[in-house]
């Protein structure tokens, strides 16, 4: 049996291997971060003054373990001007923080970046200036909760090692030149709660896999190619808060399984090539506020079940190829503040119930087939600044309650099939810059209080059948 002496000799032995080693260990990154910090621009070394001395735990954005090692490098904000290629990263195996964010470095992503294998934060973003592939192998970073590369020049595809993520809560890559489609492996990230891939170049479908990201809330994939149809299995996202998929090429109607998305606060779909109806499954939305679908294909009616969106605070339908009625369920939003459903071929009369709605501030309904005369009710909506129903065929007079409207910036009844006299209540309207009521079937005199609007800049009343004098 080993004597006692044996085995304080061994530990002994021991320690002073450690202490070399860690002294070592010192010794390599305090030369590596100040090669790095020589290769930088004079400007950027003046920012990293206290790096001096042979003890690099002091300086300033670094900090150490208890045996001296480094661990985390955060210096985002710095005004750092140069690239990390003079950066030896294998210098540093236990790193567990590496941020230079929101500074101004070019050049690529060194590869042996996925060697540090305890790092679980690596933010690169806004720099605007790193370029080339992300590492194909960025796979290996697997502690790894957030990867911020976004506001950069970066080229190429995502690599499908990201599936071997599985710890990353955090996915930021937008705002770069990225392309090719989206790999399937993106759904084995189950531990992502935000995604941000918008203002790329994918293209292709959104793979069906995303479905498995079940702990996700935002997901942000516009301003790409994405084309295909939105899958079915987004449905399947049941923790998300906000979608974004505007700007993209997707087609095909919209699928009833995104009603399974019951929290959802914003879901924006604009700008894309969708048809078919909009979905009756939209009444599951109770915690809906921002609804975008314009500028689509989409027809059919506006469904009644939109009244049940009761959180609703903004409701844009417009550039459509919606038909039919405005639901009169529509009054039962009363947190609205902005209506757009202009540009579609809606017929019928405007709901005298749109009058309901106190909270609106922006109302456009123009450039549809609404007929009948302007509900007396909008006068009630005392928060409207914007208030557009030209390019219709309503007919009748000029309700005098719109001279209630004392914030509104904008009254454009133009085009329109509007008879009797102007309204003199409308120069109560102290707000207004733009009275718009050409091409209508108005008649009798301009009003003298017309003169009183001292923020009026644009008047526009040709084409009716109004004598007298202008009022100034």
């Amino acid at each position: 049996m080993a004597s006692p002496m044996f085995f304080l000799l061994l530990l002994q032995s021991f320690l002073v291997s450690t202490s070399a080693s860690s002294t070592t260990s010192l010794v390599n990154q305090t030369e590596t971060l100040l090669k790095w910090k020589a290769s930088l621009d004079d400007q950027s070394q003046s920012f990293l003054s206290s790096w001096v001395g042979n003890n690099p735990c002091n300086w300033v954005g670094i900090a150490c373990d208890g045996v001296g090692s480094v661990t985390n490098i955060s210096l985002s904000n710095f005004g750092l001007k140069g690239t990390l290629d003079n950066l030896n990263f294998l210098a540093f195996p236990n790193l567990i923080r590496f941020d230079v964010g929101n500074n101004s470095l070019h050049g690529a992503i060194p590869s042996d970046i996925v060697n540090l294998s305890k790092l679980t934060f690596l933010n690169l973003s806004s720099n605007d200036n790193f370029s080339g592939n992300i590492p194909k192998d960025i796979g290996r970073l697997s502690l790894l909760t957030a990867l911020d590369l976004a506001w950069n020049q970066l080229n190429g595809s995502l690599p499908v090692s990201v599936g071997n993520l599985s710890n990353l809560s955090y996915l930021g890559i937008s705002g770069n030149n990225l392309s090719g489609s989206l790999p399937q492996e993106v759904g084995m990230m189950r531990s992502l709660l935000v995604v941000h891939l918008a203002l790329n170049s994918f293209t292709g479908p959104i793979p069906a896999s995303i479905g498995n990201l079940s702990n996700c809330r935002d997901l942000y994939l516009f301003g790409n190619e994405l084309s295909g149809s939105i899958p079915t299995d987004i449905g399947r996202m049941s923790s998300l808060k906000q979608l974004h998929l505007l700007v993209n090429r997707l087609n095909g109607s919209i699928p009833q399984e995104v009603g399974m998305i019951r929290y959802l606060i914003l879901l924006d779909f604009s700008n894309n090539a969708l048809t078919g109806m909009i979905p009756k499954a939209i009444e599951n939305f109770s915690h809906l506020r921002h609804l975008y679908l314009y500028g689509n294909e989409l027809s059919g009616s506006i469904p009644r079940e939109i009244g049940m969106i009761q959180s609703l605070l903004d409701l844009q339908l417009l550039g459509n190829n919606l038909k039919g009625v405005i639901p009169t369920s529509i009054g039962n939003l009363t947190s609205l503040a902005t209506l757009l459903l202009w540009d579609n071929e809606l017929i019928g009369s405007i709901p005298s119930e749109i009058g309901f709605l106190n909270s609106l501030t922006n109302l456009a309904l123009h450039d549809n087939s609404f007929s009948g005369p302007i509900p007396a009710s909008l006068g009630n909506l005392t928060s409207l600044n914007n208030l557009r129903l030209s390019k219709n065929m309503l007919s009748g007079p000029i309700p005098t309650s719109l001279g209630n409207l004392a914030s509104l910036n904008n009254l454009s009844l133009s085009e329109n099939m509007l008879s009797g006299p102007i309204p003199a209540s409308l120069g109560n309207l102290s707000s207004l810059s733009i009275l718009s009521l050409y091409e209508d079937m108005l008649s009798g005199p301009i009003p003298a209080s017309i003169g009183k609007l001292t923020r009026l800049t644009i008047l526009q009343l040709r084409g009716n059948s109004l004598s007298g004098p202008i009022p100034v």
